[in-house]
């Protein structure tokens, strides 16, 4: 099907309208669009890194982000080896430069999550009155329930692992 066409539709209309909002003018909720933006690209990279040449790789690119640029993304999502070593060096510094590296999309989750929840403490303090302390949050929340998941699916389990 034809970018934009058929069941993709909906969600890729999402994701772009999610992507105009990066630039609010609040840094926090800037911020996390913008570092959501990017997994997310990183993501979408890595799996079309594993799936070859079958879709078209530009119409998955979502804007927007800061590190991940169009031509960083086509790149990547070109072998799985390109995809690791050229989507390290644009999250150097970050916690998902070695999530890449696990070869797990929990890793990456994970890792994006703990830089976010990073990233939103330090802008409640440098701005108390932004919209940090509310994606703090949520974010907060999101790791609990992360947490509670696993820990149900571990005892479910046998408490294994």
């Amino acid at each position: 099907a034809a970018p934009g066409k058929g069941a993709g539709k909906n969600g890729m209309g999402f994701a772009r309208r999610v992507a105009d909002l990066a630039r609010s003018r609040d840094r926090a909720l800037a911020e996390y669009l913008a570092t959501s933006i990017d997994v997310a690209n990183a993501q979408a990279a890595l799996a079309l890194s594993l799936r070859g040449g079958e879709l078209a790789v530009e119409s998955l690119f979502l804007p927007r982000g800061r590190r991940v640029e169009r031509a960083l993304f086509v790149a990547a999502a070109g072998s799985r080896d390109a995809a690791v070593s050229l989507l390290a060096r644009a999250f150097d510094g970050t916690p998902i430069a070695a999530a890449l590296f696990a070869g797990s999309p929990a890793a990456i989750d994970d890792a994006a999550l703990a830089w976010q929840r990073d990233t939103q403490a330090r802008l409640r303090r440098l701005e108390p009155l932004g919209l940090a302390a509310v994606v703090g949050l949520v974010l907060q929340r999101r790791d609990e329930a992360r947490r509670a998941r696993a820990a149900a699916w571990s005892e479910a389990l046998g408490g294994a692992g």
